[in-house]
């Protein structure tokens, strides 16, 4: 009992002493890389990717627009550079470069929904 109490202490010392570290460094913010993160890609026949080749309406204004090129797939957002895109899930896309990953509904009726974030 009285180990989990020093223990709670210390957690608590440690707290102030963050907050108080955090406080000192006003504006600025740390954010950890993802350059280790492996992509995990899923096979994707082309005949599956079909439904979302095309151009897509942005809630931005901007336009996105999906293309395959042989055995590559690769997106485009305005007039960006074209980043080769691999499937990592069910309608679920991400950039090689990891600039930009995507996922996309089909609907019933045709027309396809989804979220997408990109660095621009």
């Amino acid at each position: 009992m009285k180990g989990k109490i020093a223990l709670l202490g210390l957690c608590a010392c440690a707290l102030v002493q963050t907050s108080q570290a955090q406080q000192s460094d006003v504006g600025q913010v740390i954010i950890p890389a993802l350059k280790n993160l492996e992509i995990k890609r899923v096979y994707m026949a082309p005949e599956d990717f079909k439904p979302y080749k095309g151009d897509y309406n942005l809630s931005n204004g901007k336009t996105m627009v999906l293309r395959r090129f042989n055995a590559r797939m690769f997106a485009q957002v305005g007039t960006q550079s074209e980043h080769e895109i691999v499937p990592t899930g069910n309608g679920k896309f991400s950039a090689l470069d990891r600039t930009m990953q995507m996922e996309l509904t089909v609907e019933r009726d045709g027309d396809i929904t989804g979220t997408m974030s990109y660095i621009d």
